[in-house]
């Protein structure tokens, strides 16, 4: 999962594109980062808009992958649907 996934990333991404690329819906996403499970995103200055950085975005994919939190708590997911 990481390196297909890393391998087309962008700089920085948006909080849907975070939620899509981990495989969740955004509303469980933002459960999920509400809870500390995924970390917090950076937010820009001028903006106000939340986005993650490469390091952020791998850390969200090594936290849904692994199912150890940036918290350190545990989580079980079930598996994505084949397409």
């Amino acid at each position: 999962m990481n390196n297909k996934k890393m391998s087309n990333s962008k700089q920085i991404i948006s909080m849907t594109d975070m939620a899509k690329m981990v495989q969740l819906s955004r509303a469980r996403f933002y459960q999920l980062l509400e809870q500390g499970f995924f970390p917090k995103p950076l937010i820009d200055e001028r903006s106000k808009r939340p986005y993650y950085d490469l390091a952020l975005q791998q850390k969200c994919l090594e936290c849904r992958q692994s199912g150890l939190g940036a918290d350190g708590s545990f989580m079980l997911f079930y598996s994505p649907p084949k397409i």
